[in-house]
């Protein structure tokens, strides 16, 4: 039996800042290789609780606020706004895992209460012959 946490679904390549927003960054705006925070981010979907990582490699950087075409990290969309440091994070490919067994406890509840209400009923039934 596969425990509940196995099955993932969805997949995405790129830096993941766990830390940071726990989401991977997917593109990236210059040639330096600091990825963007505001454009092609794949955040967590509903019902899933992690990330795990297919493949890793390298170290890589997040930009927080906007990536200029200098490769600036800057707090608005402009060369004139104040410069933010960039947020570490690990390259790879990485897939959303469910929330083990959260989304499954009715299920858990059914099923030990059918195993245990036939249990007794098989009991009682052997009592009376």
């Amino acid at each position: 039996m596969l425990p509940c946490y196995a099955f993932g679904q969805g997949s995405a390549t790129g830096c993941y800042t766990q830390n940071f927003d726990n989401a991977v960054h997917t593109r990236t705006n210059n040639s330096i290789g600091v990825y963007a925070n505001n454009t092609g981010k794949v955040p967590l979907s509903p019902n899933y609780c992690s990330w795990t990582p297919t493949t890793t490699g390298t170290t890589c950087r997040v930009c927080p606020g906007f990536v200029q075409t200098d490769g600036s990290c800057r707090i608005m969309n402009d060369n004139t706004s104040a410069l933010v440091g960039t947020v570490p994070g690990f390259l790879g490919t990485f897939t959303m895992v469910l929330c083990p067994l959260d989304d499954y406890i009715i299920l858990l509840i059914l099923l030990i209460g059918g195993i245990g209400f036939s249990s007794l009923r098989n009991t009682k039934m052997m009592s009376s012959i």
